[in-house]
């Protein structure tokens, strides 16, 4: 019997001849793994100047296998962050205390080049979310009837034990959002304090 020739595999295999020369590993992935490890640094140079060459390429090549295998990349992504949660924690963690100050700076930097850019997309995305709102609620207060600018709109819960206080149009994401709204009912502001006013004996 032989020891595999791989540095730390130990496995051993019966003596065989391949292509007139005797074989030195215990399986093909072994043979794979000591050759990489013979040529890692020709291989990385390889791949790296090939994805230089072939840049628009291999996004194509990449974006196509992730369509094509989205299903299964998705769930075995999510299957390593379940396995390794406590291990991805402590070394962002260890990242972050290692970088702080220039993440923070990166971040400042970032936001203050890009104000305008969030300003836009959160507009669109507000106006999204009051479109949709719209079509669940209707687009008129549910005790006046009148039709207002869909930011004069409040959502009464008719059972208190629903309400949420950290309701956030802007930072909730619209599963959410349009699961909290289906417990209300739309009021124009006015419409909103007089319910409330009525149900505490005031007028």
């Amino acid at each position: 019997m032989l020891i595999c020739a791989r540095e730390g595999c130990n496995n051993t295999f019966e003596p065989r001849q391949r292509g007139g020369q005797r074989k030195r590993f215990c399986s093909l992935k072994c043979t794979r793994v000591a050759w990489y490890l013979a040529n890692r640094e020709k291989t990385i140079a390889y791949a790296t100047k090939w994805r230089a060459d072939n840049l628009e390429k291999s996004k194509v090549k990449k974006a196509a296998y992730y369509q094509k295998n989205r299903d299964r990349i998705k769930i075995r992504d999510a299957e390593y962050r379940v396995l390794n949660r406590d291990k991805r924690l402590a070394k962002q963690a260890e990242r972050y205390k290692a970088n702080r100050e220039k993440m923070k700076e990166r971040h400042n930097a970032n936001k203050e080049a890009n104000n305008a850019k969030i300003r836009v997309r959160r507009a669109a995305r507000r106006d999204r979310i009051y479109n949709e709102l719209a079509k669940i609620c209707g687009p008129a207060c549910m005790d006046c009837g009148g039709v207002f600018p869909p930011c004069v709109y409040d959502y009464h819960h008719t059972d208190p034990t629903k309400k949420d206080k950290t309701f956030n149009l802007g930072a909730w994401s619209w599963s959410r959002i349009k699961e909290y709204v289906s417990h209300t009912v739309q009021l124009c502001a006015n419409c909103h304090r007089i319910r409330h006013f009525a149900k505490e004996g005031r007028k």
